[in-house]
Parts: structure tokens; sequence; C-alpha cells
């Protein structure tokens, strides 16, 4: 991940359009063969990811990933015309094919929507802080939060998504990051404004993280893939990641006032 991030942050537009649209394939894949595996999957209870290796998804999945990962170009270089035809297409497909799965044409739709922020910030100016900030926060959460609930322990924060997950881990994925981001932009912008805005962002990267999680115990499995050996996949390293670039891209939109943009 550390490799994926420096490439991300200090690539030039072609490498990075290459890494983005093979994160997107990868991610894609995984999200739509973990719903096949749960359409196929014939114990509830099994968590394990033995049997995943062994499912393929049907053609018009890898069709629908193709026309995300076309229309995501389409629309890096802003070409209108192709945006329209690959957004009906893939509009057509999901409701052709998926009309009946809410769950999902959510999740799809949540991935381009976070890809299209992602190719949003990218063509900013100040696109290398919304980057860098966006990925060691989310780092920052996560060992925080896996560190505090490792040390402290205590009441879980929901068993039945992630049990690994605990309170205290939450609160010091929380408090941590408030800390850090006060060190690094107090002279950037006033107390408040970082205090408050760093306990939503964390609020935004712990929620993304339970959400995946709940994907995966809905699809009766522990992890999204075994591309990463002790890790998962790669839709696992992304959850928050995936989450936080939304999020700021909305508050972009709306021109909040964000303390990590100097």
């Amino acid at each position: 991940m550390i490799f994926i991030i420096l490439i991300f942050l200090f690539s030039n537009k072609f490498v990075f359009l290459v890494l983005s649209q093979l994160l997107l394939f990868i991610t894609n894949w995984e999200l739509l063969r973990l719903l096949e595996f749960r359409k196929n999957s014939e114990s509830e209870n099994s968590n394990y990811n033995y049997f995943l290796s062994r499912c393929q998804l049907q053609k018009y999945d890898f069709f629908l990933i193709f026309s995300i990962n076309l229309f995501i170009i389409s629309f890096y270089f802003q070409l209108i015309v192709l945006q329209y035809f690959f957004s009906i297409l893939i509009i057509f497909q999901l409701f052709k094919f998926f009309k009946k799965d809410l769950v999902k044409v959510s999740a799809v739709l949540f991935i381009l929507i976070s890809f299209i922020c992602l190719i949003y910030l990218r063509l900013d100016d100040n696109y290398f802080s919304y980057y860098s900030f966006i990925l060691m926060f989310a780092i920052c959460v996560d060992i925080s939060a896996f560190f505090v609930g490792k040390s402290l322990g205590g009441p879980k924060l929901a068993f039945k998504l992630s049990p690994g997950k605990t309170i205290s881990g939450a609160i010091g994925g929380i408090l941590i990051p408030i800390f850090f981001c006060i060190v690094l932009f107090l002279k950037n912008s006033d107390f408040i404004s970082i205090f408050s805005m760093t306990i939503i962002l964390s609020i935004v990267a712990q929620v993304g993280d339970l959400v995946e999680s709940k994907l995966k115990r809905y699809c009766h499995v522990k992890d999204s893939s075994n591309l990463i050996p002790g890790h998962g996949g790669i839709l696992d390293r992304l959850d928050s990641i995936l989450a936080l670039i939304v999020f700021v891209t909305i508050m972009k939109l709306f021109n909040f006032d964000l303390f990590f943009i100097v």
C-alpha cells in the first residue's frame, strides 16, 4: 500500500490513469465476485474465503466492469459525449441485470462515484494536498484504532460486523488523529475547525470500514479476496479511503474551508 500511495502522489497523469484504472477494475471485480459468491454459497456461517477463489463472474459482470472503466477514462479526459454514452450503458446494465438486487446496485454505484471523485480531485491544482491528507489520515485512523483497541480492549463496537473492533479503538481512532491534525495544521486554520472536522472525518473513515465489513458478512466471507496475503483484498484496504474521498469531494463542492489545503 505504501508503494501504491507513493505512485498516486508522485506519478504523472498517464501513470496515475493506468494505476487508477487497475484499482478500479480490481475493486469492482472483488465486489461483484463477493456478491456472486453469496448468491451461490450454501452456508451463511462459513466466513471462509477458500471457495471464494473458485467463484467466477458472469459475462455481463465483466461487461459492466469494462463499461465503468471506460466511463472513468472519458470523465478523466472530459469527453462529454462518451460520458453520456457510457453512463446510459451502465445504468441500463445495472437495472437490466440487477434490478432486484439493491445491495449490488448501491455498491457498484458507490464504487463508481468514489472513483469519479478520485478523478475530480486529481484534476484540481491542489490534488497533492487532497491525496496526501486523505491517504495519511485513513492510515492514522486505522492504526490508532487498532493499537488503542488492542491495548485497552473493552466492549465491542459492532461485534456482528467486525468482531475485533472495540469502542475504545473507535475513540482512539478519533482522538489521536485530532492530536496530529492540530499539531500539523494549526498554523493554517483555527482550533475549532480542525477539531470538529477531524472528528467528522474520522467517523466517516470508520463508517466506511464498517460498511465494507457488513458487505463481507452479507456475502459470508472474511476478506474481499486473497490478493494481499494476510491482509485480504484491495477493497479491504480502500474502504475508508474511498469513503473519505467521496466526503472530501462533497465538502469541496460546497466550498467548505478544508484546513489541510494550504
